[in-house]
């Protein structure tokens, strides 16, 4: 059986080209992609399409500076002959999160570059972030969670949460973990905001502040999902 899916309510002009890293190919306002041919019905084709569809949903709203987002509509079905047989209306009834926005670093604009060179960098790297999002949040949904729990301004606790969800996945420098923990757990660095009330045994040194925690925490996240973005 041969399944496509229209979508509605496209944003952004990098939409294409993310779909396109993520193995979905988007022609004009219908998306296809072999995988939906291995599936049975149109409310499992709908299923992919909708979870797809919050995915990129979310790229964008956790990315003030990615445009991108589309609604899945109905399932088409075509026949042997490639003639479209019939469209599938699946109606879906869902609540509606609230997320924080996750900030990354602004692009270093090349004066040397015409404008027009310079907005065509900008947006491959938008498409090259956006679609590595993508992979990332449909290789494994906890992506989604860290980067909720580490945008905004996260707290120890967020912090730390998100670190039990990637410490399994990722590699960083010991000495730099031995830092950060103070930062998480020691009210004489976190303060009142600390996982634990009571300070206990001699902190190690040149323990990082909370900022500093902070920014340690997003860049293993940056190398986390950028790892599960490399994953078939």
């Amino acid at each position: 059986m041969k399944w496509s899916v229209k979508i509605n309510e496209a944003r952004g002009n990098i939409l294409a080209e993310t779909l396109a890293a993520a193995g979905f190919k988007l022609d004009g306002d219908i998306i296809s992609r072999k995988l939906f041919e291995a599936l049975d019905t149109p409310e499992d084709v709908a299923d992919l399409a909708h979870d797809l569809a919050h995915i990129v949903r979310e790229i964008g709203r956790l990315n003030s500076d990615i445009e991108i987002g589309f609604f899945a509509g109905p399932v088409l079905e075509f026949g042997a002959d490639g003639e479209q047989t019939a469209e599938h209306a699946i109606v879906r009834i869902t609540g509606a999160a609230a997320l924080a926005i996750t900030t990354y670093p602004p692009t270093i604009i090349n004066t040397s570059l015409s404008p027009e060179e310079q907005a065509e960098i900008d947006r491959r790297e938008r498409i090259d972030k956006a679609s590595e999002l993508l992979r990332a949040m449909m290789a494994d949904e906890s992506v989604h969670t860290v980067m909720t729990l580490l945008g905004g301004e996260p707290t120890p606790f967020d912090m730390w949460k998100a670190w039990e969800l990637m410490r399994d996945d990722i590699r960083v420098d010991k000495n730099e973990l031995k830092r950060f923990k103070p930062a998480i757990h020691d009210p004489r660095v976190a303060g009142d905001l600390s996982r634990h009330a009571k300070a206990e045994g001699k902190l190690p040194d040149n323990p990082m502040s909370v900022s500093e925690a902070v920014a340690f925490i997003r860049r293993a996240a940056d190398q986390w999902i950028k790892n599960k973005s490399d994953v078939d």
